[in-house]
């Protein structure tokens, strides 16, 4: 016996989703969806996954947070600082290494050869986000200072620990590949 195909399409999309299939190329090509529809199912889609979301996140307080930047630190990793072009729709994501941390500041100090600071200038900060391997602890910071010695940020009383992962990721080693942004092959 066949099993029952599903005709719901935010159900097909859940499946393509975890699947790790294009959503896009593969229900609305060939399906004759019309551009208005796309938009509608979208957001839907964008709705149903933000609920999710939700219900996968668990709150984390500032002890904790300071707790695992000092962790961090002490195993010289990294911390993503995620920040958006003020004029254009563009994000930049920095990869830096924490200080030690104690009670609500968080600074990150720049390598002495970097220009960093200058190509901040048209940015702003959204927020950071801890990679852990099975989870991602997200949290949005206020930006105190910044300066050709590094930032300085304030830490929020409570971030979000999310934890969809069922495996560690793991860094790829040997692959070729090319990247393309704004017109630019790197």
């Amino acid at each position: 016996m066949e099993p029952a195909k599903n005709t719901n399409l935010s159900n097909h999309l859940k499946n393509e989703s975890k699947n790790g299939q294009d959503l896009s190329a593969n229900v609305f090509q060939s399906s004759g969806v019309g551009v208005h529809e796309r938009e509608e199912i979208s957001k839907a889609f964008q709705e149903t996954y933000r609920a999710q979301e939700e219900d996968n996140r668990l709150a984390l307080s500032r002890p904790y947070l300071v707790n695992k930047i000092n962790y961090i630190n002490f195993f010289d990793r990294t911390i993503s600082l995620k920040f958006s072009h003020v004029k254009y729709h563009r994000t930049l994501t920095l990869d830096l290494k924490p200080q030690p941390c104690q009670g609500d500041r968080l600074d990150f100090k720049w390598s002495p050869e970097s220009r960093t600071f200058k190509k901040l200038q048209p940015y702003q900060l959204n927020s950071l986000v801890i990679n852990d391997g099975n989870m991602l602890i997200h949290f949005e910071a206020e930006l105190l200072s910044v300066n050709k010695y590094g930032l300085s940020l304030q830490l929020p009383e409570t971030c979000y620990q999310f934890s969809n992962r069922k495996m560690s990721r793991h860094t790829g080693r040997l692959v070729d590949a090319q990247v393309i942004q704004s017109s630019s092959i790197f």
